[in-house]
């Protein structure tokens, strides 16, 4: 019987701090119990932040870093991993709450990037990829060393995507990146279109398996249950799902639900939207956004201070009666975390 998530995890860098604290949010705060009434729309409600379980912070104590999708071995996907601008790396365990040593990539990184799980891997690329990116694209796999025997977890550097090498090329940021199949990843580049990667045979293919890109931003994910991939669309915003068992060629991914939205005031501006799954059927919908004021000092200037605010909502699915590819969900309850300034968000 699979296990239900006690907490969610939410990392919001100390910009003034220069570290990234992470803290633990009582899943079950998100969610009404038997005996509570369903609103619709859900009531925002304001919350005092956690203590953080424990804080990063780079090497040499300056310099962003950059922290990966959650991944592990078997079922049980309990780790991130972080790497500084020096390329350094941490790996945590969130369920066993223990800082691992490993090794180091073969890049530091400096920039943005985009990482998915694949079986027990964790796949890692730049997401503004350049034809000289040694090290863009690595995989950290859990391999023996040939020294000691002994199985630790190690990066391997793969090949760059072909259309990184064509004459007109541009360097252009990933805008959706995917698992197909359980073992292909496909990523989407604006103009470029869609590329798969199979990480069985290490080699992507040699065309684009599609001419369209993916319907939404950032990553997306399968769902057995519902046999559906989840994620926001690239036009709305919006929390939906699609059908793309039979996605390829000249064959799009079938929009199949659109879920409700939570509403926020008219000044916030969107910065990222994240699916994070707790358990059978249900889910922490984690939006990050930003209020940028105008403010004037004593002396008459004035500055735009902005603040930041990250919203997390409990939200269940389970599918229609009468089969198909219906989707019913049902918001819970929606929590609101107060931040002066946000440059990087995660939630697991």
């Amino acid at each position: 019987m699979e296990r239900w998530r006690r907490f969610v995890y939410l990392l919001v860098d100390r910009f003034t701090h220069g570290d990234y604290p992470l803290r633990r949010i009582d899943a079950s705060s998100l969610f009404l119990s038997p005996f509570e009434q369903v609103r619709r729309p859900p009531r925002r409600r304001a919350t005092k932040l956690p203590e953080p379980d424990l804080s990063f912070a780079a090497r040499e104590g300056e310099g962003n870093m950059e922290f990966f999708a959650l991944f592990g071995r078997g079922k049980n996907k309990s780790l991130i991993v972080s790497v500084d601008q020096k390329g350094f790396a941490i790996m945590y365990d969130l369920d066993g709450r223990v800082v691992h040593y490993m090794a180091n990539p073969h890049k530091p990184r400096k920039f943005s990037t985009v990482s998915l799980a694949v079986g027990d891997g964790l796949y890692v690329m730049d997401r503004c990829l350049h034809s000289d990116s040694r090290g863009g694209f690595e995989a950290l796999t859990f391999d023996k060393s040939e020294r000691t025997g002994l199985p630790y977890w190690r990066w391997h550097c793969l090949e760059l995507p072909p259309y990184v090498h064509e004459p007109r090329y541009r360097p252009t940021d990933i805008g959706a990146c995917t698992v197909v199949g359980g073992s292909s990843i496909w990523i989407s580049v604006l103009g470029v279109g869609t590329y798969g990667f199979d990480t069985v045979r290490a080699s992507w293919s040699p065309a684009p398996v599609a001419s369209w890109e993916l319907p939404f931003n950032g990553r997306a994910d399968y769902f057995p249950e519902y046999d559906q991939w989840l994620g926001f669309s690239s036009q709305t915003n919006k929390l939906c799902s699609w059908d793309m068992s039979a996605a390829a060629g000249s064959s799009e991914p079938v929009l199949c639900n659109v879920f409700e939205d939570v509403e926020v005031p008219h000044d916030w501006t969107l910065e990222s939207s994240h699916l994070v799954r707790l358990g059978p059927g249900m889910f922490c919908v984690a939006k990050f956004f930003e209020r940028v004021f105008n403010t004037e000092n004593s002396e008459g200037f004035i500055y735009r201070p902005a603040e930041s605010f990250v919203v997390l909502t409990g939200l269940m699915l389970k599918p229609r009666d009468g089969g198909g590819k219906g989707l019913e969900a049902m918001m819970h309850k929606c929590r609101v975390y107060k931040f002066e300034c946000v440059t990087t968000g995660c939630i697991y």
